[in-house]
């Protein structure tokens, strides 16, 4: 079972965080990661990226240490993160807090209101990536080798409202919302071309992402507070400032400026036991 919810876990938190939710991020967070402090707030959704309840993802702030599993750590990923269904009932998360990283498959997702993808590696383009002033960046902290990938937006709910509008004769099936409104939340995905390593630890970058006007696409308060060193006032941002100067310094090493970024988190990949532990 084990082995085969690894995998399952990586396709469904690719469709799952998607979907916001509209949760103070003051009201809950976590630290994890590398930088973790032990006196933390609780789990929740994490304020880099306010407009998403879930983003960026997957991200080692909803993580907790735990000396029994190969990575030292287990994923933590709190109710307020879970999708619900149409009629209101939400996913539980724990099934998925068995693991001890996330899928060395999986992409890397955040949310910047309005991004587009203009500059940025695409599918047939997928070694712009790896170049040194690439905007995206996947980084083995061990290493500094950078991992392969594409960046593009989620056009699943955009595809689908098409589709509805086109179905006239069926008016039961209906996206009661506006196609601009929507193009507005898409998520930033950056795709792995090749898998990630098992039990590694990688910090994602984003630099230099325009929106439709070409204008630089803002930080967010939370992480322009952390990159700048400026009080926040946000108790679980000053948790987390001795991780980020850490994460600013290896990405510093890798030719990476600090006052470049727009976001940057990390996160540990799932280890090779835990994987395949239902296969032997």
């Amino acid at each position: 079972m084990h082995g085969s919810l690894s995998r399952f876990a990586g396709l469904v938190f690719a469709l799952l965080f998607v979907i916001g939710c509209g949760t103070d991020s003051n009201s809950a967070a976590g630290t994890g990661g590398a930088g973790g402090t032990p006196e933390t707030p609780p789990l929740g959704c994490d304020p880099l990226t306010p407009s998403y309840c879930g983003f960026p993802y997957p991200n080692d702030y909803w993580t907790v240490a735990d000396a029994t599993t190969v990575t030292g750590l287990r994923l933590a990923l709190p109710e307020v993160t879970m999708p619900s269904n149409r009629n209101g009932v939400q996913s539980t998360p724990g099934a998925f807090n068995e693991m001890d990283g996330f899928s060395p498959g999986i992409a890397a997702m955040t949310h910047f209101p309005g991004a587009t993808v203009e500059g940025l590696a695409t599918p047939n383009s997928i070694e712009d990536s790896l170049s040194p002033d690439s905007p995206t960046v996947i980084l083995n902290a061990a290493t500094g080798e950078r991992l392969a990938h594409w960046v593009d937006l989620d056009e699943y709910v955009v595809e689908a409202k098409l589709r509805v509008d086109a179905m006239a004769d069926r008016p039961q099936f209906t996206i009661n919302r506006e196609l601009g409104e929507l193009r507005q939340e898409r998520a930033l995905m950056l795709r792995p071309a090749i898998r990630a390593e098992d039990a590694t630890r990688y910090i994602v970058a984003i630099r230099n992402v325009r929106d439709g006007e070409g204008a630089l696409v803002a930080p967010s308060a939370g992480f322009l507070a952390l990159r700048d060193d400026e009080p926040s006032g946000d108790d679980i941002i000053e948790s987390r400032r001795a991780l980020f100067e850490e994460i600013f310094e290896t990405l510093e090493e890798a030719g990476i400026a600090r006052n470049d970024l727009q976001i940057a988190w990390d996160f540990t990949t799932a280890s090779r036991e835990n994987n395949t532990r239902a296969m032997v």
